[in-house]
């Protein structure tokens, strides 16, 4: 899962690079993404080692709020669901706001939202706030039994068709589609792009497993 995670980001980061500075990915802590000290202690050196495989430099954001001061010389923020209700920390109107400003100015954001029923509650955590303005909107609860699992298709993220983990998801409409549902289509993942390279990416499951099926096109991003 994690390497998923970081190859995706630090494809992105690599592909604004420049000659003049290395790419930094934004690893967000700051919303109820993680629980324990195993993140700091085990996970995130690896994450860190990757990062730095792929060219780019790998920080994290414990506990700051997005603003334009913390969000600059950042290429790509990433930000994976809440874990829990209890631990969700929502996103402020002007957090929001510095997010689509970080977009509009060329930057990448990675976002994953879980289910309403287990993990985040939609309307306090204020998501679509950011993604509205790019024409993504996340939903509530899609109805699906067990692990029907998602296919990927080919498109500016992906090479091909790949099988992906779907064990139960929420909604999302907008965007350019990047993965389904198996049962009955539901979107699973969808992006935009601005033409200025901006990128939005938004995903319903906690994590996307291709790492296995080297699915990501490193040329398209």
């Amino acid at each position: 899962m994690k390497q998923l995670f970081f190859s995706l980001c630090a494809l992105l980061a690599v592909a604004c690079s420049t000659e003049e500075r290395t790419p930094v990915i934004m690893f967000d802590k700051s919303h109820g993404q993680c629980l324990g000290s195993s993140y700091t202690a085990d996970v995130v050196p690896d994450y860190q080692k990757m990062a730095a495989d792929n060219g780019a430099e790998l920080v994290i954001n414990e506990d700051q709020p997005f603003s334009e001061a913390t969000l600059e010389g950042i290429d790509v923020v990433l930000m994976l669901s809440p874990l829990q209700h209890d631990l969700q920390k929502n996103i402020t109107s002007e957090e929001a706001t510095a997010l689509v400003n970080f977009i509009n100015r060329g930057g990448s954001l990675i976002v994953f939202v879980d289910e309403e029923a287990h993990r985040v509650l939609l309307e306090p955590y204020n998501i679509n706030a950011v993604t509205t303005p790019f024409g993504i909107e996340f939903g509530y609860d899609n109805k699906i039994a067990g692990n029907n699992g998602a296919v990927s298709f080919e498109n500016e993220i992906f090479k091909g068709r790949y099988e992906v983990p779907c064990t139960g998801m929420r909604s999302v409409k907008g965007g350019i589609p990047a993965s389904v549902c198996m049962d009955d289509g539901y979107l699973h993942a969808t992006y935009v792009e601005l033409e200025n390279g901006g990128k939005l990416y938004g995903l319903v499951v906690p994590d996307f497993d291709l790492c296995e099926k080297e699915g990501i096109d490193r040329a398209r991003l």
